[in-house]
């Protein structure tokens, strides 16, 4: 079983001579593809729920500066940059699949951080001005900024992912 998995993985990296590898063809390839592209839809997801968050923050004076939209943007961008890198299959694509996967991190871990705080906020402000907890607004803005925060765990989830397969399938034999 376990020569099986050292073939397919042998099969999926190709190594050059100068001792650089890169992705061809392969189950490999496909698993991070999908990454990437879930990445994006997510990224689509982001910046839809951050929209309906600024257009129901209006009403409630909740601070929004458009993070979410921004790294929405920037989450489409990294995983159009992936899907471009891994269908080049050169071996400058494991470097920018590692690095790109590293900013994905940084944003979807600020990104988190910022979405608690924004939560909190919420909750704190509402708390201040009407006694009754638990208002339809109030409820609203949780919902969109609680699915936001799955969101964003998801693109740390495949970060993460796709780093430690990155670097278990490149790491020399």
């Amino acid at each position: 079983m376990e020569n099986k998995k050292d073939e397919n993985l042998e099969n999926s990296v190709e190594h050059n001579n100068d001792d650089s590898e890169y992705v061809k063809n392969g189950s490999a390839a496909l698993f991070f593809k999908a990454g990437a592209i879930s990445v994006m839809l997510l990224g689509f997801i982001i910046v839809s729920l951050n929209i309906i968050f600024v257009s129901f923050g209006m009403h409630a004076t909740v601070i929004n500066f458009g993070e979410g939209i921004i790294a929405g943007v920037f989450y489409i961008v990294i995983s159009l940059v992936l899907l471009i890198f891994l269908s080049k299959k050169t071996a400058s694509a494991v470097r920018m699949m590692i690095f790109c996967n590293a900013f994905l991190l940084v944003i979807g871990i600020t990104l988190n951080i910022i979405n608690g705080f924004q939560i909190r906020s919420i909750y704190y402000s509402f708390k201040r001005r009407v006694d009754i907890t638990g208002t339809r607004e109030e409820q609203d803005l949780m919902i969109v900024l609680g699915t936001q925060m799955v969101a964003h765990m998801l693109v740390l989830l495949i970060g993460i992912v796709d780093i430690l397969e990155t670097s278990k399938l490149f790491k020399k034999a």
